[in-house]
């Protein structure tokens, strides 16, 4: 049984497991009794934690009475047994900076709280990317994983197959961004597109190589669909192909749509903007406004996502396409030199939730990147402290 975000824990569910005898497995371990006072008891949580993260993430239930066969227990849950604590906001703090001090590196996007009124506390740990995690408190410094209900250590071979298997998420993810850049621009696209420059952006949850995460495209109503933005402006239509759903603007265009968001099955998500770099004057001008319109589209699509079920960590690329001899705009009076690269790839982003990160933070030092193509020291869109000061973004 996994619980791929912590909202799906409630009180249904967990009388649930009890009523239907759901066992421990590789992503549920119940306890009945929260011990935290001696430091035996704190590396034992620790490791719990630690070999979840290590394992695909998983949930501890504290509060949870197993059935016994004699002395054993079983890994059946047969009853709640609430945990009694005059302070849970203490009791979930000092759990929290513990992990965050004894585990590295450290595992991002936990959550600790108590279930509404069973009394069960509930530990969330979510799939990591920066595997393998090391507990480290008391004199002790190991590695834990688990295998089926159980945790063990972890010897130096299944740690070096983590660190491989960890890189090999970032290649998968870099090797889809790659094939699809080369594909848009051979003109493979899921509607035909004009023949200009072209900002490209790939939103790619690590949930599509790692689970059976399928969007179930006939359950998404049409409004949801068209929810979905595009880069510089509101989509105008929407159709479901083979690959997912996608909004386009400018379909009926002779020579091409303008932009489009294609939306996979697998919860990608590719954007393909000609907008921004276009001029009524057939200039080549790249404003410096445009930063706004990436940060507002991730926003928005932040709240699109969420509505899917599409979140946890992820990495997010942006290639500028046909961009060689661009000035970049200040302002009219202002024109940073010409841009010589006829490509511009931004460094990949990593972030551990993808609906909730806060996008200027995690942009701008591939907006300073491409400022520093045309020249300049960075973006200025940004104080010297590295804060946001463009104009307000959704």
């Amino acid at each position: 049984m996994k619980f791929e975000r912590f909202e799906e824990i409630n009180a249904v569910k967990i009388n649930a497991l009890i009523e239907n005898k759901v066992p421990e497995d590789l992503h549920l371990d119940y306890k009945q009794e929260l011990k935290f006072s001696r430091d035996e008891d704190k590396k034992d949580l620790l490791s719990d934690v630690c070999a979840f993260a290590n394992s695909g993430g998983g949930v501890l239930l504290f509060g949870i009475s197993e059935e016994r066969n004699g002395n054993d227990h079983t890994g059946t849950p047969s009853a709640i047994t609430p945990i009694n604590t005059e302070n849970r906001d203490e009791v979930i703090r000092k759990i929290d900076q513990s992990i965050k001090d004894s585990i590295e590196p450290i595992i991002h996007g936990i959550r600790i709280d108590f279930i509404e009124s069973t009394g069960v506390l509930a530990i969330f740990v979510p799939y990591s990317l920066n595997t393998p995690h090391m507990v480290k408190y008391a004199g002790i410094s190991k590695f834990y994983a688990r295998g089926n209900a159980t945790k063990h250590q972890m010897n130096v071979y299944q740690i070096k197959d983590m660190v491989l298997n960890s890189h090999n998420l970032k290649n998968k993810a870099l090797n889809f961004k790659s094939e699809r850049v080369t594909s848009i621009m051979a003109g493979q696209t899921p509607i035909p597109v004009v023949n200009s420059a072209k900002i490209i952006m790939h939103i790619i949850p690590l949930s599509s190589f790692y689970n059976d995460f399928k969007l179930e495209i006939k359950n998404i109503s049409h409004n949801t669909r068209l929810n979905f933005p595009l880069i510089t402006e509101n989509g105008n239509g929407t159709q479901i192909n083979y690959d997912g759903f996608f909004n386009s603007t400018g379909s009926n265009n002779p020579d091409g749509s303008f932009a489009y968001t294609q939306v996979y099955r697998s919860g990608i998500v590719e954007s393909v903007d000609t907008l921004i770099l276009s001029s009524l004057d057939g200039s080549l001008k790249l404003y410096y406004g445009y930063e706004k319109n990436i940060l507002n589209f991730i926003a928005r699509l932040q709240t699109s996502m969420q509505s899917l079920g599409i979140n946890g960590p992820a990495f997010i690329f942006v290639t500028l396409v046909g961009v060689k001899d661009y000035f970049l705009i200040f302002s009219q009076r202002l024109i940073a030199k010409k841009i010589i690269k006829n490509i511009i790839e931004l460094p990949e982003m990593y972030v551990d939730e993808v609906t909730t990160f806060k996008p200027d933070q995690v942009f701008k030092r591939g907006f300073d990147i491409v400022w520093n193509a045309a020249g300049q020291e960075g973006s200025i869109n940004y104080d010297a402290n590295g804060n946001w000061t463009g104009e307000n973004y959704r």
